[in-house]
């Protein structure tokens, strides 16, 4: 959890502190008699409830910076505590407690989920400003919070609706970074946007795999394939992540306008020539997606414990290069010469020749690294085989990622 990690953080920051403290020459006793008189820890006592989030407010506006999420919770608070009677006030307040509750358990899992899913929460907000058209990029987290206030209104429904709102956000975005055969199409805030947008439709689970296999298909082509970088159509992504909430588009018209995103980047441009420097984690998903298509040509199961091991750790150290680096060819890095393997017995391998690495290619219980052993016994291992294999695997994924 991320609370674990920042007490375990904090304690090595102290232990850090201290010895720079005791290398500069500074006594410890002197470092004590600074936190004993000049530390000082104020108590603030405020015996009605109501006003706690005022308070709260006006002493973070003259203290350190409070991340925006939290600010977003005193606002709300504080607003329900101003609503109507006290039997719908109390009973807005303790259901607010519980969601915040759930919100604060789901991003403590992971780090980046604080900031970017407020700004995704206060980007798709419904109803926070109907005249409004569609957005060319996803809002600041100040301005996220600025909108979802003006969502949340004055009454204790529509307060109890923004929170609401916000926790579903946060485990949409939570599901989708579950999946880590999804990663590699999921490093772009844009394209992960447009997803999240799909799983607040809550569309049904055939419908909802429909969206997310063309999404996934076009992202990969955008930002795997043609290696384009987090400034490629942020436009078209937001805009369509926006009208997939606010205009409740229909599934025929995210698949048209997905497929019309993709057009700009045809798959014909993809370049094989060095997919190992700055590209692992895409090559990862691509030869997970080619060692499916051999699975189901063989009519086999995916070996998913082996490739459980690939998917827990660095992208980096699973890919196995056939030709070893040391050998210094220039094809090194080509994606013919390159396939995963659990870290285990990528590791083993390292710098032995191609033939010296097939027996345990063959018994890896990989399909792809099956077919690269029996290619190596059955000829050398050169730049023409490494030209072959790359062609094959191109085919495919010509046929795979076309429009």
């Amino acid at each position: 959890m991320l609370a674990d990690q920042n007490i375990t953080d904090a304690i090595r920051e102290s232990e850090a502190f201290v010895e720079n403290w005791r290398k500069g020459g500074k006594s410890l006793i002197d470092l004590i008699s600074i936190i004993r008189n000049r530390l000082w820890v104020l108590f603030h006592s405020v015996e009605d409830e109501s006003i706690v989030y005022r308070v709260f407010e006006v002493l973070n506006s003259r203290g350190l910076d409070v991340s925006w999420i939290d600010k977003l919770k005193s606002q709300l608070m504080g607003l329900a505590y101003e609503t109507g009677e006290a039997a719908g006030r109390d009973q807005a307040v303790k259901e607010l407690r519980h969601i915040w509750q759930k919100i604060y358990r789901t991003i403590g899992k992971r780090k980046h989920l604080t900031a970017e899913t407020l700004r995704f929460a206060g980007t798709l907000c419904p109803g926070a400003d109907p005249s409004e058209s569609p957005r060319s990029r996803p809002v600041s987290e100040e301005a996220s919070v600025q909108r979802l206030v003006k969502y949340a209104g004055k009454s204790a429904k529509t307060i109890v609706d923004c929170a609401k709102w916000l926790q579903r956000v946060v485990e949409a975005e939570d599901r989708l970074l579950s999946n880590h055969r999804r990663r590699a199409v999921t490093e772009i805030v844009q394209a992960r946007l447009v997803a999240i947008a799909v799983f607040l439709r809550e569309f049904s689970s055939s419908d909802r795999e429909t969206i997310l296999d063309r999404w996934e298909r076009i992202s990969f082509r955008i930002y795997g394939l043609s290696r384009k970088d987090a400034r490629t159509a942020v436009g078209d992504y937001t805009r369509l992540a926006w009208r997939i909430i606010n205009e409740k588009l229909s599934i025929d018209d995210i698949l048209l306008s997905l497929s019309q995103i993709g057009e700009l980047y045809p798959v014909s441009e993809f370049d094989t020539s060095n997919c190992y420097e700055g590209w692992t984690e895409e090559l990862r998903y691509l030869l997970y997606r080619y060692e499916e298509h051999l699975a189901e040509k063989a009519g086999e199961k995916l070996n998913e414990h082996q490739w459980n091991k690939i998917w827990g750790v660095e992208s980096a150290k699973s890919v196995e290069h056939i030709k070893p680096q040391s050998s210094g060819v220039r094809y090194v890095h080509h994606l013919g010469n390159l396939m995963m393997l659990p870290p285990g017995i990528n590791s083993k391998l390292k710098d032995k020749d191609p033939a010296d690495k097939a027996d345990t290619y063959r018994t890896c219980g990989l399909l792809d690294a099956i077919e690269v052993a029996k290619r190596i016994t059955e000829g050398n291992w050169d730049e023409e085989a490494v030209n072959k294999r790359t062609q094959e695997i191109k085919a495919w994924i010509q046929d795979q990622w076309k429009n």
